[in-house]
């Protein structure tokens, strides 16, 4: 991977707010955030930018809830962008938490992002017909 591409931005949960990242002093354990400077020792989610845009040509990041026509069962419904370490991978799931694609393997073209799960929860309950057992599964990918 090429490290120049390799950016992050950060929800902070005491702000309830989306910031970009401009560096991260790992030594330090901080991260210098656009608009706020340093943060350390504070509640901060990095989402990294998985490499691929969508189709306004705005970055996709991890947690990000997208819609679009990705085949004949997933057309102009929601799916959200999760990491999985173990496979070094992202994945686009289904609202219910099922995998559905591997991010890395397709195009996003016919992609939108419509928001991310922190700032537009509602997005999430609005496609939420499962029950409270899956939307307890959900909540460890995000």
């Amino acid at each position: 991977m090429n490290f120049e591409y390799i950016q992050f931005r950060a929800w902070f949960e005491e702000m309830k707010k989306m910031f970009e990242v401009y560096s991260i002093n790992f030594d330090e354990r901080t991260v210098y955030l656009v608009g706020l400077g340093g943060i350390a020792g504070r509640k901060l989610e990095l989402l990294q930018y998985t490499l691929k845009n969508d189709k306004n040509y705005d970055k996709i990041y991890e947690k990000d809830i997208l819609t679009g026509e990705l085949g004949d069962d997933i057309k102009n419904k929601m799916v959200y962008v999760v990491y999985i370490p173990s496979k070094q991978t992202y994945e686009l799931r289904k609202m219910n938490g099922d995998f559905y694609l591997d991010l890395n393997n397709m195009s996003t073209s016919s992609l939108e992002i419509v928001g991310n799960v922190y700032e537009n929860p509602e997005l999430l309950e609005k496609t939420w017909k499962c029950g409270e057992e899956l939307w307890k599964i959900l909540l460890k990918y995000i």
